[in-house]
């Protein structure tokens, strides 16, 4: 298993754009300069071009016709890129990473020459990774601050496997690192339902009596937060009997939790549901969340029901006593909770 990255020259590159709207690797060589030039002469090689698309040996034919000197980024492309590699984008300040599969392969997409991207590595997935510096290993960094070629790889084997393991996060289903509960008291709102609805797992500190207390500026940097650097100094800036320190809790759901952990859920319908963790956490300042008080919350790819109440051992209801949120460690739960996930990978296998 390889991993690559992909290096999109221009910040604002249009190429990147495309690879990600249209779950493409995707590179220049198109024969951009016959798109619009109606001499004669060139109307064969013109009508050759327009007919390419996953042969390529008439590419390459092209391409000499045409006096291309080829990059070695696109034989990499076409020739070393294999089954279970992982390839790593950065675009727009973000990190994104695709795993190649057996039905990954490369065609010359007419319609993408306007793009300068004709040429593709097609069925992949985009997942966006962000760019928190525990999803996006140095050496990943380092691999981007350099424009040594187009597409290359990463020769590291410590990033091999958290390519692997955090591309199966973002597939939905591997083993967690750690299993946690949330424990929702709905009191006038039912905060389940609404983490069901979304799914998100929730909880408050969501700053949600400010806009009783007449105080507009501080209510307004609320409404603005958009890292927990900034939580944590509007916090501080809250002093009351309700905020008086940070909850434990609320610490945990944000330092500790990682993509792939698996959430536990006691829904107000009695039922018991578990996620698989998406994303980093984030303030929500929508109205809605801040009226239930549910504004802190972290992305789960889908809530799943535990339908045969029977067969909740009874080791995890135990665990629902006690603080908002916290690591489960029975190991009663723990292989409940693999069965379950295995029975999902099966499932969609």
């Amino acid at each position: 298993m390889s991993v690559w990255r992909l290096h999109i020259h221009t910040r604002e590159d249009e190429l990147g754009r495309y690879c990600l709207d249209h779950d493409v690797v995707a590179m220049g060589w198109s024969f951009e300069d016959l798109l619009e030039n109606s001499e004669p002469e060139l109307a064969e090689i013109k009508a050759r071009v327009y007919n390419l698309k996953d042969n390529w040996e008439d590419f390459l034919e092209c391409a000499e016709d045409r006096d291309y000197k080829l990059d070695e980024s696109l034989y990499r492309l076409h020739d070393n890129v294999k089954p279970g590699d992982s390839i790593w984008l950065y675009f727009n300040d973000k990190y994104y990473i695709a795993r190649v599969t057996s039905q990954s392969r490369w065609q010359f997409c007419q319609e993408a020459r306007k793009y300068h991207a004709a040429n593709q590595l097609i069925n992949i997935r985009w997942h966006e990774v962000g760019n928190s510096s525990s999803l996006v290993p140095p050496v990943i960094e380092l691999a981007f601050s350099d424009e040594e070629s187009t597409f290359r790889k990463i020769l590291d084997y410590d990033v091999e496997g958290f390519s692997i393991w955090l591309l199966n996060a973002f597939e939905h289903i591997v083993e967690p690192y750690k299993i946690w509960r949330i424990n929702l008291n709905p009191g006038d709102f039912n905060i389940s339902e609404y983490c069901l609805a979304n799914n998100v797992a929730a909880m408050g500190w969501s700053f949600k009596t400010l806009p009783n207390e007449n105080n507009s500026e501080l209510e307004k940097k609320v409404e603005e937060i958009k890292n927990w650097k900034e939580y944590l100094e509007y916090f501080e800036k809250y002093d009351n009997e309700y905020y008086s320190e940070l909850s434990s809790s609320l610490r945990k759901f944000h330092d500790e939790v990682k993509i792939g952990d698996v959430i536990w859920l006691h829904a107000k319908d009695g039922y018991y549901y578990f996620g698989v963790v998406k994303s980093g956490w984030s303030f929500n300042n929508d109205l809605e969340a801040r009226r239930i008080d549910a504004s802190n919350q972290r992305e789960v790819y889908q809530w799943h029901k535990i339908e045969d109440c029977e067969s909740v051992p009874p080791e995890l209801p135990h665990n629902f006593l006690g603080q908002t949120f916290r690591e489960v460690s029975n190991s009663v739960v723990k292989e409940f909770t693999l069965e379950q996930l295995r029975r999902l990978k099966n499932e969609n296998s």
